[in-house]
């Protein structure tokens, strides 16, 4: 990534969040990254929800690309938790 910003903020505490591995009580948090240099210029917003001694359960991924036209392009991708094998 080249020159920008880039910011992370807490927004979920204690939630009761359910995935295909159970309900989990999690913290949410978002990651901005913002490449002012680049072309197009692009947008990055990570939001990930993690559960003390599981990890990541919820992971929600956007890249936001922003063409001289005006023209915007948007990916997204969502990953979950379906299982969980302790020992």
């Amino acid at each position: 990534m080249g020159i920008g910003t880039k910011t992370l903020k807490i927004f979920d505490v204690n939630k009761q969040l359910t995935v295909p591995a159970g309900t989990f009580t999690v913290v949410g948090a978002v990651e901005t990254s913002k490449d002012t240099l680049s072309i197009p210029k692009r947008t990055t917003l990570d939001k990930n929800w993690y559960s003390e001694g599981n990890g990541f359960i919820r992971t929600e991924n956007s890249r936001i690309s922003t063409y001289a036209s005006g023209k915007t392009q948007t990916y997204t991708s969502v990953v979950e938790l379906i299982s969980i094998t302790k020992p």
